[in-house]
């Protein structure tokens, strides 16, 4: 934000579609358990007794700190939700955003009016009714989510709040916007200027963006709203007629607006700062170190107009699961620059930092990137590294897809291959790293995060058992702003992995591509898929076996695959491609997209240009990628890495357990896994596993029947039933856990 003027200059969309062919450069996985963590340089201010967790993101306030963001809020017709900010300090609204999308042509009318409610009285809403307006006009009552109603009368009848909730409205009219049909993780934004004017909001004022769904009650069709989080700042929704679920609701209708407890929209507003705005902070990235020494990091504090404002910068650091923070002064360097130490900790520590800074007005602000990272030990006598360059990863907990790669064709425990090796997922490759260990294995999804060229190269020439395996889409494209590419003798591409010519984003031609699979073809009597040939031969012969990351990995991936060609003397083809485009055009011919090569001097070299946990079959479904025959599993056989032996006594499970479904959402079959745990008398539990709507229907019965200690998995065919949230109930005994899925067609 810095520049000449005392205003920050901001970009904005016009109204209406991002094109949705554009990448997402940055999307993330959306599934509960991946580490969501954005990485970029945005800037995040917290000001004391403000909400929690507004981004400021280029001037754009938004609540996208949540991790579990998905489009999963239904508005049906005359429905209406909200989502209310407060300003953290003066500022002119100059755009706001929606974040929604429909299966069919489906018009919102959007506006932005004020609240006017102590935020303190918003925070304690629980999810309840809050009220509603009643309209008369002619002698007859209809309901109103707002006084805007030219008729003879209008009161606020409240519930929960008992007087008038809305303030001002600041655009005077609805607008309406016609709502895209794709879910691209994408504002649609309203300019200020359609208005000739920008609304200006005071700092501690409260301010709702709405949208209204103008379809009639009894249309069918919905919009699909993105929300989630667990922040405070839940949003509204007004419902036109009673649809709310029967236990949350003792009165006779569920009509008129209900605070949405545990659901923020994905709504936000673009502003314009004043002169005298607080400042911003940039701080230091810090990878992941095998250092146990103290690391620097250097803060810049700056703004248009706050040069002698700031009093104190101070470094707070915390380490592993701890919630305290610990303080280091910062030291002013120079101008906008302050530096502190972290002090050096031991081997497997992770440390999570970040800068708060204070000015004369005693306001604190917060940078907003919170820094994360891992102080690396090798684990003696493992000659494995496992590298996830797509993600950064800090949790013990088993994580989806991170755990699952090297599958045994267990699709009742998911149990993974139990070899030897260590995991990197917290920055770029060094050369101190990679010398502990002689296999490396990288996989780069949804796009590599660095690129490690340089220490690989090194790390090859040191030794000729040095094995390497590179796999995921995007790391061919990524690096060349997804040109095509011709490859010469000295380039990274030719010399290692014997590619000559890439091929971008194969999937994807003229408008569309990158949510549909991709056909592949394994190559039968090939190293790393002639098992894979067999299997799919065995198993779904006739149907088509593909690579579809949107399936297997989550919503948030899109297909990017790649296609190339190789040298032929060199390099051995293990399976190719039918593209759909070449350059963004309609082409379909076949190019290799998994090979392997062995260099002069004795290295074993595989590449795949697509991530090998999302191959599977259509219209008959099997699970590919986490086959023993899967081609990651045939890389590790020949790089010969073995299998560990596991002599434990087989452990029964200790509770039951509901788990989380997956894929979810879900179109149309998805999975349900639960544990039985073993009883004093080892006598089998009555177990029923039921399906239910959000009216409290029974849907449908998966399981009903005694079931012994073990772990169990259902899959459900939902081909009949329609979209929405749905509820899947286990129950056994006095045993009832619950929790929710959603069919998105």
């Amino acid at each position: 934000m810095k520049g000449l003027s005392c205003v920050a200059l901001i970009l904005f969309l016009s109204a209406g579609f991002i094109n949705p062919q554009q990448k997402n450069i940055r999307q993330i996985n959306n599934h509960p358990d991946k580490d969501n963590r954005t990485l970029t340089s945005a800037i995040t201010k917290s000001v004391k007794d403000k909400p929690e967790k507004v981004s400021s993101i280029n001037d754009t306030l938004n609540y996208r700190d949540c991790t579990d963001l998905i489009y999963s809020l239904m508005l049906g017709g005359q429905d209406v939700v909200l989502q209310w900010f407060q300003a953290p300090f003066d500022l002119k609204i100059k755009a706001f955003g929606i974040n929604c999308w429909a299966e069919s042509n489906a018009t919102v009318q959007v506006g932005l009016r004020k609240i006017n409610l102590p935020v303190d009285s918003i925070y304690k809403l629980q999810n309840e009714q809050l009220g509603y307006y009643v309209v008369q006009e002619n002698g007859k009552y209809s309901f109103s989510p707002f006084d805007d109603n030219q008729s003879d009368t209008i009161n606020w009848i409240g519930k929960t709040i008992t007087g008038e909730p809305f303030g001002e409205d600041l655009i005077s009219d609805y607008w309406p916007l016609e709502v895209k049909k794709e879910n691209t993780d994408e504002y649609q934004w309203l300019q200020m200027s359609l208005l000739g004017y920008f609304p200006e909001i005071k700092a501690g004022e409260i301010v709702a963006v709405t949208i209204k769904n103008i379809s009639a009650v009894s249309d069918s069709s919905i919009i699909y709203v993105k929300e989630g989080c667990s922040l405070k700042n839940f949003g509204w929704k007004y419902y036109a007629s009673d649809r709310i679920f029967p236990e949350d609701i003792n009165d006779s209708t569920g009509i008129g607006w209900w605070n949405k407890e545990g659901h923020t929209f994905d709504f936000a507003l673009a502003v314009e700062l004043p002169c005298d705005m607080i400042p911003d902070i940039l701080i230091t990235h810090l990878d992941g170190t095998l250092s146990t020494e103290p690391r620097e990091v250097i803060a810049q504090v700056y703004g248009d107009c706050v040069s002698g404002t700031v009093t104190q910068v101070i470094l707070q650091y915390k380490l592993d699961d701890s919630n305290d923070w610990l303080d280091v002064s910062m030291q002013h360097d120079s101008a906008e620059i302050w530096k502190g130490m972290i002090p050096g900790q031991p081997a497997n520590t992770i440390v999570t930092y970040q800068v708060i800074a204070m000015n004369d007005d005693d306001i604190i602000i917060t940078s907003a990137y919170e820094g994360r990272y891992l102080i690396f030990g090798p684990t003696p006598n493992v000659n494995t590294l496992l590298v996830f360059n797509g993600g950064y990863r800090f949790s013990n907990e088993k994580e989806y897809p991170q755990d699952y790669y090297f599958g045994t064709s267990d699709f009742a425990n998911y149990n993974v291959r139990d070899f030897k090796h260590d995991v990197w997922g917290y920055g770029q490759l060094t050369d101190e790293l990679v010398s502990y260990y002689d296999n490396i294995i990288e996989i780069t999804t949804p796009e590599p995060n660095a690129y490690n060229d340089s220490v690989i190269v090194k790390w090859l020439d040191a030794l000729p058992n040095h094995n390497y395996f590179l796999a995921g889409q995007e790391w061919l494209g990524y690096r060349y702003e997804y040109r095509d590419s011709i490859f010469l003798l000295g380039s990274f591409e030719y010399d290692q992995l014997g590619i000559t010519h890439s091929y971008n984003d194969v999937s994807y031609a003229n408008t569309t591509g990158q949510f549909l699979p991709s056909r592949l073809y394994p190559v039968q009597g090939s190293l790393l898929c002639s098992d894979l040939f067999d299997l799919y031969n065995l198993q779904t012969p006739g149907d088509s076996l593909q690579y579809h990351p949107y399936y297997e990995l989550g919503t948030s991936y899109t297909n990017w695959i790649d296609g190339y060609e190789v040298d032929t003397n060199r390099v051995v083809v293990d399976m190719y491609v039918e593209t759909r485009g070449i350059e963004g055009q309609a082409h379909v011919e076949i190019l290799p997209c998994a090979t392997h090569l062995t260099l002069p001097a004795g290295n074993k070299i595989a590449f795949f240009a697509f991530d090998p946990l999302a191959l599977n079959s259509s219209p008959d479904y099997y699970w590919y990628g986490f086959s023993k025959e899967s081609p990651q599993n045939k890389v590790l056989d020949w790089f010969g890495i073995t299998t560990e032996v596991d002599d434990e006594p087989v452990l029964y499970p200790q509770a039951f357990k509901l788990y989380q479904n997956y894929p979810n959402p879900f179109n149309p079959v998805t999975k349900i896994k639960y544990s039985v745990p073993l009883n004093i008398n080892r006598q089998p539990s009555n177990i029923t596993l039921k399906v239910f709507d959000v009216l409290g229907r029974e849907v449908a019965t998966l399981v009903n029947k005694e079931q012994h200690s073990g772990i169990y998995e259902v899959e459900w065919d939902a081909g009949s039933i329609s979209s929405g949230i749905y509820f899947y109930e286990l129950r056994a005994g006095d045993f009832v856990a619950i929790k929710k899925m959603i069919i998105l067609k």
